[in-house]
């Protein structure tokens, strides 16, 4: 959505505000649109007005988990992600942005707990042949080849490889797609194929249809697993 239209969004969800201020689904749908514009004060600012009418909205926590986020605050991040989960156990978005956040501060084995979560509620919710089922696996495989156990990070790769082939219809994948942790280096599936397949022949060290969240589904996430 162009600037033009975050700022037509705002100025639309701001009237129907006026006329109910009760109503919490254009609250936190401006709240999207200023998160969309990084200004994430005040998408904070809407979301935690939301909190006060609706204090049992999954949605909105995460919400305000990503404005945190986007805006430096891992620690308020992390607790609305926990409180999400609290409120809807199969949250897949916020496992995987608890997995995210837990990654970038060096705890690989806490972050591969919540991708397992993730990839799981995922898996639940939309079954095993799904793109976002594919990107949580590669987020699963990222994590494990930072824990060493090589075999079972190419051995993820491939699995989600093979559903992306799968649902796309084309090889050319290899080529354009990386993980989703805006962290972790790009390489190129079509460099890294041999490789991966050595490393498949190397000892494992190995130690989901959509499901609606309980919040009505007028309310939008600002965004889902591919944070």
């Amino acid at each position: 959505m162009s600037r033009q239209n975050h700022d037509r969004a705002i100025t639309d969800y701001s009237e129907a505000i006026r006329i109910d201020a009760t109503n919490i689904v254009p609250l936190v749908n401006r709240g999207n649109a200023w998160h969309a514009k990084q200004r994430y004060d005040l998408a904070i600012k809407d979301y935690d007005q939301s909190l006060v009418l609706h204090p049992r909205n999954p949605i909105a926590f995460f919400n305000r988990g990503n404005s945190w986020s986007a805006a430096g605050n891992v620690e308020k991040a992390t607790a609305d992600y926990q409180a999400a989960i609290g409120l809807d156990p199969d949250y897949a978005a916020a496992y995987s942005s608890l997995g995210r956040i837990y990654s970038n501060q060096g705890r690989f084995a806490e972050s591969e707990a919540q991708h397992r979560r993730a990839l799981a509620a995922r898996e639940k919710a939309l079954g095993s042949n799904n793109l976002q089922v594919a990107q949580d696996i590669e987020n699963l495989a990222w994590v494990n080849s930072n824990l060493g156990r090589l075999g079972d990070s190419a051995r993820l790769y491939e699995r989600a490889l093979t559903i992306r082939e799968q649902v796309q219809g084309e090889r050319s994948i290899r080529t354009s797609h990386r993980p989703s942790h805006s962290w972790a280096p790009h390489t190129s599936f079509k460099v890294d194929t041999a490789m991966r397949r050595q490393l498949i022949s190397a000892p494992s060290q190995s130690s989901g249809r959509p499901r609606r969240s309980r919040t009505a589904s007028w309310l939008r996430s600002t965004s889902d697993s591919a944070i």
